[in-house]
């Protein structure tokens, strides 16, 4: 995905991880399955979730440019953050997901 080289991240470990993760949901063997397993159950997502906190700022301003397959990456925070899935239960479609999630995000920030 080559519109990563024109945001500015603060993580070159995240860089690092976002763009490989890119990279791997391009390949036919993904990108032509709809479900959100094919794009979070892979090794380059875990490496932005290995990352952890230091990910947060980067995942979070992806999140807000919706841009790529960036509705797939909720489910990175919920996992770093430890938050409880099923407080998400109930809200229907990733992009909804991904909202609540960075509406959560903020709510943190502001304690």
């Amino acid at each position: 995905m080559d519109t990563n080289d024109q945001i500015q991240f603060s993580n070159n470990k995240f860089k690092l991880a976002y763009t490989n993760w890119c990279k791997a949901i391009e390949k036919p063997e993904i990108a032509s399955r709809s479900s959100n397993g094919a794009y979070q159950n892979i090794p380059e997502y875990q490496a932005i979730i290995d990352i952890g906190e230091p990910a947060l700022d980067d995942l979070e301003m992806v999140m807000k440019q919706k841009k790529g397959m960036y509705h797939m990456l909720y489910l990175a925070v919920i996992k770093i953050k430890k938050w409880d899935q099923s407080d998400f239960k109930g809200i229907l479609g990733n992009q909804a997901i991904t909202e609540k999630v960075l509406q959560r995000l903020n709510e943190e920030k502001k304690r």
